[in-house]
């Protein structure tokens, strides 16, 4: 995808998601054929045999090696081409022959994809190092046909919830936004709001939001290119991970997590969060998946305000290394 900063970690996939046996998904913009080695290690290739066009996630595992359904060529999980069948055992194999594959790391529960040409060990995979084994949770995912940064956004959005939500999460008319009082740099966007209602009362200025802010976790926090995390409570979070299928179509995998123990009331607990979550996105993709331009970084004739400073800086950001990635200095 050609609007998408490279030289970054992406999320992909749910660990459980990838097994020993092929599949085929689309990510990225284009399809592609994973699976997991024999000694656990991932393995993600172009779904394309280069020879005619065939899709390997319709061939075979042997020894770690990929062979295409068409005219039995193997690929191991570098993409090189170790066998050409036709030609016998010891065929000249042309160079040429050789799969694009996406470096992967299994974290959290998450697989990462690199979407990059530099060395995938010098950039940090996000993740919240505050949600560890002590905790539990329940994935779901749900698919928006819209452009990823308009699903960001959406979670961006501190001043949407008494009119989107407004028979949920968004109930008791809370339409007056403090702040956001908004930090952020080249890798994270972290964000201290409160939503009341109008009293006639003027809001808290930003000075004072920050001066707060030294006490407390961001409300919401947001790190590039695709994970976030809302601290609803001591006992709380909710993360969603942002995954680019093609150019308007976004998957989201939302995470609730918890720490209640009990096997069996946390499990109930679980469930009836993953519940709520979809009812929540379903009233947010009502409105969001109509909104044009697809692209957020088109939106040239948006008028933002001042509760909208998260999406600024967001825009800033993801333009800014977007162009970086364009001029080959991203990293």
């Amino acid at each position: 995808m050609c609007d998408l900063p490279r030289n970054l970690w992406f999320p992909l996939f749910l660990s459980r998601e990838i097994t020993r046996q092929p599949k085929r998904f689309e990510r990225l913009g284009d399809f592609w054929m994973v699976c997991r080695l024999p000694d656990g290690s991932l393995f993600m290739a172009e779904d394309r045999c280069p020879h005619m066009g065939a899709s390997l996630a319709d061939g075979t595992m042997h020894q770690g090696e990929i062979q295409c359904p068409f005219h039995g060529f193997r690929f191991n999980s570098k993409g090189h081409c170790t066998l050409v069948p036709a030609l016998g055992t010891h065929g000249k194999i042309s160079p040429k022959l050789k799969l694009k594959t996406i470096p992967l790391r299994d974290i959290q529960g998450w697989i990462w994809g690199w979407w990059g040409d530099g060395d995938p060990n010098e950039c940090t995979i996000p993740h919240f190092t505050e949600i560890d084994d002590t905790w539990r949770w329940h994935d779901i995912a749900r698919d928006w046909d819209v452009h990823v940064t308009r699903a960001i956004e959406n979670q961006l959005d501190v001043a949407h919830l008494p009119f989107v939500h407004r028979k949920t999460i968004g109930a008791g008319g809370r339409t007056l936004v403090e702040g956001p009082y908004v930090e952020s740099d080249s890798t994270a966007i972290r964000v201290w709001v409160t939503n009341r209602k109008d009293d006639g009362q003027p809001p808290r200025t930003l000075e004072m939001l920050e001066a707060l802010s030294k006490n407390q976790p961001a409300s919401l926090e947001f790190r590039f290119p695709g994970l976030w995390l809302l601290r609803i409570h001591s006992g709380l979070r909710l993360l969603v991970a942002f995954v680019p299928v093609r150019k308007n179509r976004t998957r989201f995998y939302i995470r609730a997590c918890h720490t209640i123990r009990i096997p069996l009331i946390g499990s109930i607990y679980s469930r009836l969060l993953g519940v709520s979550n979809r009812w929540i996105l379903q009233e947010d993709e009502r409105v969001v998946s109509k909104i044009r331009p697809e692209c957020s970084l088109d939106a040239h004739r948006d008028i933002l305000i001042g509760a909208d400073r998260a999406i600024i800086q967001f825009r800033k950001i993801w333009r800014q290394r977007l162009e970086r990635s364009l001029e080959g200095t991203d990293s």
